[in-house]
Protein backbone atom coordinates (compact mmCIF):
# COMPACT_ATOMS: atom_id res chain seq x y z
CA UNK A 1 0.00 0.00 0.00
CA UNK A 2 1.29 3.45 -0.88
CA UNK A 3 1.53 6.13 1.76
CA UNK A 4 -0.55 9.18 1.00
CA UNK A 5 1.22 12.51 0.68
CA UNK A 6 0.79 14.95 3.56
CA UNK A 7 -1.52 17.90 3.10
CA UNK A 8 0.53 20.92 2.07
CA UNK A 9 -0.80 24.45 2.36
CA UNK A 10 0.95 27.25 0.44
CA UNK A 11 0.40 30.84 1.58
CA UNK A 12 2.08 34.23 1.63
CA UNK A 13 4.90 34.58 4.13
CA UNK A 14 4.21 36.78 7.17
CA UNK A 15 6.46 38.58 9.63
CA UNK A 16 5.82 35.94 12.30
CA UNK A 17 7.19 33.25 9.94
CA UNK A 18 10.63 34.84 9.82
CA UNK A 19 12.29 32.72 12.55
CA UNK A 20 11.19 29.41 10.98
CA UNK A 21 12.11 30.59 7.50
CA UNK A 22 15.54 31.72 8.68
CA UNK A 23 16.14 28.34 10.36
CA UNK A 24 15.38 26.60 7.06
CA UNK A 25 17.63 29.06 5.19
CA UNK A 26 20.54 28.41 7.56
CA UNK A 27 20.12 24.63 7.37
CA UNK A 28 19.85 24.57 3.58
CA UNK A 29 22.57 26.92 2.39
CA UNK A 30 26.30 27.33 2.90
CA UNK A 31 25.88 31.11 2.53
CA UNK A 32 22.38 31.90 3.81
CA UNK A 33 20.56 35.18 3.48
CA UNK A 34 20.45 37.19 6.70
CA UNK A 35 17.20 37.66 8.62
CA UNK A 36 17.18 41.26 7.44
CA UNK A 37 17.42 40.19 3.79
CA UNK A 38 14.56 37.74 4.22
CA UNK A 39 12.50 40.36 6.03
CA UNK A 40 13.00 42.91 3.25
CA UNK A 41 11.25 40.54 0.85
CA UNK A 42 8.05 41.05 2.84
CA UNK A 43 8.00 44.76 1.97
CA UNK A 44 9.07 44.91 -1.68
CA UNK A 45 5.49 45.19 -2.88
CA UNK A 46 4.30 43.49 -6.04
CA UNK A 47 7.84 42.66 -7.21
CA UNK A 48 8.33 40.02 -4.50
CA UNK A 49 6.19 37.00 -3.70
CA UNK A 50 7.54 35.31 -0.55
CA UNK A 51 5.61 32.09 0.03
CA UNK A 52 5.73 29.34 2.65
CA UNK A 53 4.55 25.74 2.49
CA UNK A 54 3.04 24.33 5.69
CA UNK A 55 2.65 20.70 6.65
CA UNK A 56 0.69 20.06 9.84
CA UNK A 57 0.80 23.80 10.66
CA UNK A 58 4.62 23.95 10.53
CA UNK A 59 6.62 25.65 7.82
CA UNK A 60 8.33 22.96 5.78
CA UNK A 61 9.65 25.09 2.91
CA UNK A 62 9.68 28.59 1.46
CA UNK A 63 10.31 30.35 -1.83
CA UNK A 64 11.12 33.93 -2.72
CA UNK A 65 9.54 34.47 -6.13
CA UNK A 66 10.09 37.72 -8.01
CA UNK A 67 7.81 39.10 -10.68
CA UNK A 68 9.87 40.64 -13.48
CA UNK A 69 8.98 42.58 -16.60
CA UNK A 70 5.55 43.90 -15.69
Amino acid sequence: MLNSAPDVRVREMRQEDLEQVFAIEEAAKAFPWSKEMLQQELYLGEASRPLVAEVQNKIAAFVMAWVCGR
